[in-house]
C-alpha cells in the first residue's frame, strides 16, 4: 500500500464558519435548477455540514464552486475538499490556471474582479474572512 501527498493553491477561503450553514443550503436552493421541490424541502431540514455533502453526492465546495463558474461564465471558480488526514478546511476560491485554459472573456480578468467576485459571492455565502492565498494540503 502507498501513500501520497499533495497540495492544491488556490486564492480564497474556507467556505464554512460557525454561522453559514444556512447561507450555504439557500445559495444551493436559489441556483441549483436540477433539485426539485420535493428535494428543496428536504435539504433545508439538513443540520449537519456532513449531511449536505451526502445529500447533494459531493463536496458542497464542489457544487458551489460549478454554480458560480455557471453564473458568471467562467471555469477558474474551484472547490477545495476537506480532509481529516491534513485536517485541511473546506475551501472555495480562484484556483491557478494556464492561458490556454481561458474562454477569451477570462482574458481580461484583473486582481480586482477577482476580490469582486469572491467578495459578492462570500457576502451571499456568509464567509466574513478576507480572502488570501492559500495551499490546500491532502494525502492518502
Amino acid at each position: 500500500m502507498s501513500w501520497h501527498h499533495w497540495t492544491e493553491e488556490g486564492y480564497g477561503f474556507p467556505l464554512w464558519n460557525t454561522d453559514n450553514m444556512q447561507n450555504i443550503k439557500d445559495f444551493i436552493i436559489k441556483h441549483d435548477d436540477l433539485m426539485g421541490d420535493e428535494a428543496k424541502a428536504e435539504f433545508k431540514c439538513l443540520t449537519d455540514p456532513y449531511d449536505v455533502e451526502d445529500f447533494i453526492g459531493e463536496p458542497v465546495s464542489h457544487l458551489v464552486a460549478d454554480i458560480i463558474n455557471k453564473l458568471e461564465g467562467v471555469s477558474f471558480f474551484a472547490g477545495y475538499a476537506c480532509d481529516g488526514d491534513t485536517d485541511q478546511d473546506e475551501m472555495i476560491g480562484i484556483a491557478p490556471a494556464y492561458p490556454w485554459d481561458f474562454s477569451p472573456t477570462e482574458y481580461t480578468f484583473t486582481c480586482a474582479d477577482a476580490h469582486k467576485l469572491l467578495k459578492k459571492y462570500g457576502e451571499e455565502l456568509g464567509i466574513t474572512d478576507a480572502p488570501d492565498f492559500f495551499e490546500a494540503e491532502y494525502c492518502g
